[in-house]
């Protein structure tokens, strides 16, 4: 992530992580809930499931190698950050995202929820209910 992050928001969001990570209720697998999206038309194209900067900063602090896993298929997975300017020249930001190659499967449309587990760092990605 770029040093400037907290010129672009993400310092509130990195605020809400930490608000989020205390309280969150662990259950007995000791998965956190991370955040829920709909599946994009583009992931099946480029491995990509946009998360929230919440999200990201999360996975980020965990360090070490990062682990995807969908309908009982494990790969290993990487954060990424794309400076966009979606909002005009003036107001450029960042775009979050999880890529992995299983996410090349996800359904466009799907809601789905991302949690992570604590025995590895990885990310289950569920279909949301």
């Amino acid at each position: 992530m770029s040093s400037d992050c907290h010129d672009s928001g993400i310092h509130r969001e990195s605020i809400e992580a930490e608000n989020l990570h205390h309280r969150c209720h662990h259950s007995h697998s000791d998965a956190m809930h991370l955040d829920r999206r709909t599946v994009s038309r583009k992931t099946p194209r480029d491995g990509k499931l946009e998360v929230s900067a919440a999200a990201a900063i999360r996975m980020a602090q965990l360090g070490g190698e990062l682990h995807a896993e969908w309908q009982g298929v494990r790969a290993p997975a990487s954060m990424v950050t794309m400076t966009c300017t979606c909002g005009g020249d003036a107001s450029p930001h960042e775009h979050f995202f999880l890529e992995c190659a299983i996410f090349r499967t996800l359904p466009v449309g799907e809601d789905v929820s991302l949690a992570l587990h604590a025995d590895t760092v990885r990310v289950a990605v569920t279909p949301s209910t």
